[in-house]
Order: structure tokens, then C-alpha cells, then sequence
């Protein structure tokens, strides 16, 4: 059986942080922004920067693209250096490469996670890197999918959303507000034991929404 390991590029394999705050502040600097908090640039790492730049500095979609690229001036110049692997992250990629498939899944510009990996010396371990080609801005039109908690109405919510016959779809549970008792999920005696384990695996296994995260929560709780 073939086994596929999927990775994001920020933050997953390499520290793009400082490089990615250096050049939000960069393009702010250029449109006459004042100097920025870190805690306010560090949103910027991770999402996609047209939504970024529209979510966190208000602007509308003419204003967005004038700092992307302003943004990208910089860090095609400076900041795509700012970007050391974590520690560690060759040699995992080594070992699960020998009985694994590998891919990357990023909504950077593809080009230019590409061009990140071969810097750092590690695109040959990856059978396929997918990023941002100007029709997938988003993470889940690469990779298909997104899981996400959302609270509408004042109730939280579980969605999954999917690509399925060429268009999206979408599976929704309700959370509930209050940790339910073991007793009442009829749970076994020797669940409640799990929380004082000091080593070993244990595993809570099922299909999605047949009940892995309550029992989770219960057993914790």
C-alpha cells in the first residue's frame, strides 16, 4: 500500500515568520503606515496575503494588490532568505521519503515554494509541490478540502469542506456548549484511566462524525 505524507510550507517545515512580518511592514512602511506591533503582523503568517491584507488592514481589493506587490518587491530581495528549515526537518523528510510519498501543499505562489525548498535543499524529497498558480489562492482550492470551527449564531460549528464533482460541499455538526459526563456516552471503566498513563499510545479511531473528539474532551475532562 502506498502512504502519502502531505506538508504546508510556513510554519510546518520552515520558519518563514520573520521574513513574511519583515515584508507586511515593508509594503505598510511604502503605503504609509506607521511601524505595526508584532502580534499584528504575525497574522500574516499563514493565510493568503490578498485576503491578509483585506481582513487586517481593511483595504479593498485595489489597495490589497498594491501591497502584494510591494511586498513581494521585498521579499523576492530579502525576506525569501528569512526562511531556515526547523530543526530536525531534513532528516525527518530523509526517513519518511524511504517509505512514503511526499508532497507539499502550500497557497504561497507556487514558484516561489518551490524556489524555498530548493534553497534549503529539499525539493528532491517531494513527489509533488502544489501551490498558488493564480487560480488557487486559497489552501483548500489546492488541496480540496478545509476543516475549520466557526460559531454562527451564537452556536459553534464543525465544517468540513470538500471539492466533489467539480463543486464544493460541505458537512456541518453542531458542537455542543458543555462537556458531556463518560457515564453518558457510555464509555467503558477504563477510559477514565487514560489521563494517568505516563507513556505508551492510545488510540480513539472512527469514521468522521461518529463521536472522536467528545469522547476526547470527556475523557480529559
Amino acid at each position: 500500500m502506498i502512504r502519502y505524507f502531505l506538508f504546508d510550507l510556513d510554519g510546518t517545515l520552515n520558519d518563514t515568520g520573520p521574513g513574511i512580518t519583515g515584508c507586511v511592514q515593508y509594503a505598510l512602511d511604502r503605503l504609509g503606515w506607521s511601524p505595526q506591533t508584532e502580534d499584528f503582523l504575525r497574522q500574516f503568517v499563514g493565510p493568503p496575503l490578498l485576503h491578509s491584507f483585506m481582513t487586517f488592514c481593511h483595504m479593498d481589493e485595489p489597495a490589497a494588490q498594491q501591497a502584494i506587490a510591494l511586498y513581494r518587491e521585498r521579499y523576492w530581495a530579502w525576506g525569501v532568505n528569512q526562511s531556515p528549515l526547523y530543526p530536525g526537518v531534513e532528516g525527518m523528510l530523509r526517513r519518511l521519503g524511504r517509505v512514503a510519498a511526499l508532497g507539499v501543499a502550500t497557497s504561497k505562489n507556487e514558484e516561489g515554494a518551490r524556489r524555498i525548498l530548493a534553497m534549503r535543499g529539499i525539493e528532491a524529497f517531494f513527489s509533488v509541490v502544489v501551490g498558488d498558480d493564480g487560480s488557487r489562492p486559497s489552501k483548500a482550492e489546492v488541496v480540496g478540502e478545509l476543516d475549520l470551527a466557526i460559531t454562527v449564531a451564537g452556536v459553534r460549528c464543525r465544517v468540513n469542506l470538500f471539492r466533489q464533482q467539480g463543486a464544493w460541499s460541505a458537512a456541518i455538526r453542531l458542537l455542543s456548549e458543555s462537556i458531556p459526563e463518560m457515564t453518558k456516552l457510555g464509555l467503558p471503566k477504563a477510559a477514565a484511566e487514560f489521563p494517568g498513563y505516563s507513556q505508551g499510545l492510545v488510540l480513539i479511531t472512527g469514521e468522521t462524525g461518529r463521536g472522536k473528539s467528545t469522547p476526547l474532551a470527556a475523557i480529559l475532562n
